[in-house]
């Protein structure tokens, strides 16, 4: 797959920005305060926070910029010209009030119930303006072909429609990474904005950090209140490592073990919903504790006898490996289990790396193990996971 653009995360904020009103008054595109926000790749489309705006009496349009695409809402203005132009006839109170709300409601990200007052207006202004306002909501809603007809619809009245071309622009972008293989390249900790359409996936991949071995948290925040999001993911070899799903209207969290400098990819999927508006981050969590990388006998950890050290099992996948001399003939290695879930397991060798010894133990239960040592001696200690998970120890050798 060649490479694509350079990718652009979603800005934390971005500046108003105004542009003046038009003085021609019939003159059909007239766009409002923008806000800028850049496409992922090329290949899915951003969404932004639509500007909050004070309400006033005729709310004016919006204009959503995509990487020098406009995605725009008509002012209601606009709908009144063509409404007039249509039928003869100025468009009634309660049209426009409810075109007013449905801008309001955008606005403030609540895109179901400002589809619905857009459809109350379709019915009774069956207007150009309005199939491409409504279609745009639809649009970021992920119902893709929804709004294709209604786009369809708008090109057959105004061929040069300037808002079908900019819909049709930004549906096009939403299929740009629907599949493993034309994976969208996302970077970690940082905040993708996107949409994911009706029966349709977007797939991302990235790099986990090089090291120590982590757990790494994937947060997808739902920006729609009827989307059901479901999130899996794969490792290098596109097998699956794991998945989860949500309710409508519920955020999704996902943690897993991550392998150090690989590529990992990710789903996301409506999960028996229509499409929708989300966020997407992956974060680290830090798992992993002072002593890491330590997991083979060739990293093992210097650590000094007489006192205490804390550490921990990340996963069942976890060992630690440490290296001590021995102060006398007689050494004993205590490890306080600091966990309810964890069983330990624990086992010494020598200086040739050849067994000394072992032990194990039950969940939550602590281990004690002492053998005949070289005073000077060094010897490698190695705790896992006995037939269990995760937790917390403290090891001391005397």
């Amino acid at each position: 797959m060649s490479a694509g653009p350079q990718l652009t995360p979603e800005p934390e904020s971005r500046p108003r920005k105004k542009k003046a009103r038009p003085v021609d008054g019939a003159k059909k595109y007239w766009w409002a305060a923008a806000v800028a926000v850049p496409l992922l790749g090329g290949m899915i489309s951003i969404l932004p926070s639509l500007l909050k705006k004070e309400s006033s009496p005729s709310a004016p349009g919006i204009t959503i910029n995509q990487d020098s695409h406009n995605l725009n809402f008509q002012p209601v203005t606009v709908i009144e010209n063509e409404y007039r132009q249509k039928t003869g006839q100025p468009l009634p109170p309660d049209i426009r009030q409810q075109a007013d709300q449905a801008y309001q409601l955008i606005q403030k990200e609540q895109y179901a119930d400002g589809v619905a007052l857009l459809r109350a207006v379709l019915e009774k202004a069956p207007v150009a303006s309005v199939q491409t306002n409504l279609a745009n909501a639809l649009a970021i809603m992920g119902k893709s072909a929804e709004a294709q007809t209604l786009y369809t619809q708008a090109a057959a009245t105004d061929p040069s429609n300037q808002q079908v071309t900019e819909g049709r622009q930004f549906l096009a972008k939403l299929s740009g990474n629907s599949t493993i293989l034309t994976a969208a390249t996302i970077p970690i900790q940082t905040v993708i904005a996107t949409t994911v359409p009706d029966n349709g996936s977007d797939f991302f991949k990235f790099t986990a950090p090089s090291g120590p071995r982590d757990y790494l948290r994937v947060r997808l925040q739902n920006r729609s209140t009827s989307l059901a999001l479901y999130l899996g993911v794969n490792d290098a070899d596109k097998a699956p490592l794991g998945h989860t799903a949500g309710a409508a209207a519920a955020d999704v969290t996902y943690s897993f073990s991550a392998t150090p400098g690989a590529v990992h990819f990710l789903q996301v999927s409506p999960n028996y919903t229509g499409g929708g508006a989300y966020t997407l981050v992956i974060e680290p969590t830090h798992s992993f504790d002072a002593y890491e990388p330590n997991d083979t006998i060739l990293t093992a950890k210097d650590i000094p006898t007489g006192s205490a050290i804390t550490a921990n099992i990340m996963d069942a996948n976890d060992t630690d490996f440490y290296r001590f001399h021995a102060r006398g003939a007689k050494t004993t290695v205590s490890i306080e289990n600091r966990s309810t879930s964890l069983a330990i397991g624990m086992s010494v060798t020598n200086a040739d790396k050849a067994p000394v010894g072992s032990q194990t133990g039950a969940a939550a239960a602590n281990v004690h193990y002492e053998f005949d040592s070289t005073p000077g001696g060094t010897y490698q200690l190695q705790i896992s996971p006995n037939y269990s998970s995760s937790g917390n120890y403290a090891v001391t050798i005397q």
